[in-house]
């Protein structure tokens, strides 16, 4: 349970520093959500790539980095346009096709619920780099001002992550986890800023899929949330 837990731990700090703390000083981006069009099975949410302060005579590729970490490029030949906006270009060997030179680039996504979708906009040379990330189908719980989500850290919420915002400064949150018939509770602090975070291990021994509710309280607010996990948990919206 040890090793479990820690392997955990490293999977939340990845989530939890993935954007700002690590891009280029003076570099962002941002995905804006423009559509969502359903397939029948699916549903694509469709984005937009919003960049600042990277530089416009750059080659970009974007990058994904899934619940296995391995950075995968999943577009090369990205330009940025006057505004920000990421486009396929016809200049600099960029990625547009005769006769779509300049179209943004329209990035389509299929997510099952709490997944995030982790993007890097990385320089052709290496030298300039952003990252984000999306939940396309949040899971969350909201209660007078305060809010908590449900973040997948494995497919299969082996492991979970459960941040909050919106508390009072340093104020004291009683958490109550509970998963199928075992419960589990927990003192937690809420920083500085009113965030607060715990990660969760919600299996419970001799079943393969299940249910998980969780409630942070406080004095001025308890919002709660319910999650599925298990082998057969993972399923794309």
């Amino acid at each position: 349970m040890a090793r479990a837990q820690q392997g955990a731990s490293r999977l939340a700090n990845i989530q939890r520093n993935w954007g700002p703390k690590m891009n280029t000083p003076g570099a962002s981006i941002t995905l804006k959500e423009t559509s969502r069009r359903s397939t029948g099975k699916q549903t694509v949410v469709f984005y937009r790539i919003i960049a600042s302060g990277m530089p416009k005579d750059k080659l970009y590729s974007l990058v994904l980095t899934s619940f296995d970490l391995q950075p995968k490029p999943i577009m090369e030949g990205i330009t940025l346009d006057g505004s920000g906006q990421a486009v396929c270009s016809g200049h600099l060997g960029g990625c547009a096709e005769p006769g779509e030179e300049n179209d943004p680039v329209d990035l389509g996504l299929v997510a099952a619920r709490a997944e995030p979708k982790r993007f890097t906009l990385v320089s052709e040379d290496g030298q300039v780099k952003a990252f984000t990330y999306v939940i396309p189908f949040p899971v969350t719980g909201v209660d007078r001002g305060c809010s908590i989500e449900a973040i997948l850290l494995l497919q299969h919420a082996e492991a979970v992550l459960i941040q909050g915002s919106g508390f009072a400064a340093n104020a004291a949150v009683r958490m109550k986890a509970m998963s199928e018939t075992e419960q589990q509770e927990n003192d937690l602090k809420a920083d500085s800023s009113g965030g607060i975070f715990t990660v969760l291990l919600p299996y419970v021994k001799g079943k393969t899929d299940g249910k998980g509710k969780v409630t942070f309280a406080s004095q001025t607010c308890s919002p709660s949330l319910t999650y599925q996990w298990g082998l057969h948990s993972y399923k794309e919206q």
